[in-house]
């Protein structure tokens, strides 16, 4: 829908003018296609399984053992393990939880760890994470006053995202209340199961991304007239997010 429009790109500072234009080229991407719409449901695999499935598979970072999501006797789905080697890659079930569907496995960048989104048989979301040796906590399991749960909920349509040191995990929250629908910013600090909302705008967070292990980008969608970059660090106490660019189109 947007090919019929022509943008105009306001930068703040000519500093982060190269950064921008990297990001942007990602934005486009999401652009010139109709908006993103977060997934409100639990993701449906196609009935052949491989596109969707292709989607769920993510490598650990020496890129020998890689994790994807499949239905498990058609409820719901489970996450498997394949091991790359030259005598065997047969998949193994690293949760086999009955009661739970589990997606988006985000293996850690630091260690063993694995991070995955859990819906059970009533629909509560968490965010898990499983060590090595197969424990699985609820890094979600203290909201603070994020508002997780009670006027937001674990947005399926876009993996949880490690930070560089393994010590925060980011991801979307979708709001409750229809009338007001948007999409913000969290992160879970892992060591203490510990969550806090990074973003307080009333939009739709369409597109998030490590800097560093203490700052991230996302890109925030306003109604359907612009999409704006920005950068927030990472707080356990409420950050002012930093505007970097704003994309407007033109009437």
């Amino acid at each position: 829908m947007f090919d019929r429009f022509w943008w105009k790109l306001h930068t703040n500072t000519t500093l982060l003018a190269l950064l921008l234009i990297i990001v942007l080229c990602v934005v486009g991407a999401i652009l010139y296609r109709p908006l993103f719409q977060p997934v409100q449901q639990t993701p449906e695999f196609t009935r052949d399984g491989v596109s969707t499935l292709l989607e769920f598979v993510q490598f650990t970072q020496d890129q020998d053992t890689y994790y994807f999501a499949w239905p498990e006797n058609g409820d719901g789905s489970d996450i498997y393990m394949v091991t790359l080697s030259p005598t065997s890659a047969l998949p193994v079930n690293v949760t086999n939880t009955p009661n739970y569907a589990e997606w988006w496995p985000a293996p850690s960048p630091v260690d063993d760890r694995l991070a995955f989104f859990a819906v059970s048989a009533s629909g509560e979301r968490s965010l898990r994470v499983m060590d090595g040796s197969g424990m699985i906590m609820d890094a979600t399991y203290d909201v603070v006053e994020s508002g997780l749960g009670t006027h937001y909920q674990i947005d399926l349509g876009m993996p949880p995202q490690w930070s560089e040191d393994g010590r925060w995990i980011a991801f979307l929250g979708r709001s409750l209340d229809e009338d007001h629908p948007a999409v913000e910013l969290f992160v879970a600090d892992v060591s203490y199961s510990k969550v806090y909302r990074l973003t307080q705008s009333g939009n739709m967070v369409i597109a998030l991304r490590w800097v560093d292990r203490d700052h991230l980008l996302y890109v925030e969608q306003r109604g359907d007239q612009s999409v704006a970059l920005y950068q927030v660090a990472v707080s356990t106490s409420p950050a002012i997010p930093l505007p970097l660019g704003v994309l407007e189109r033109k009437p």
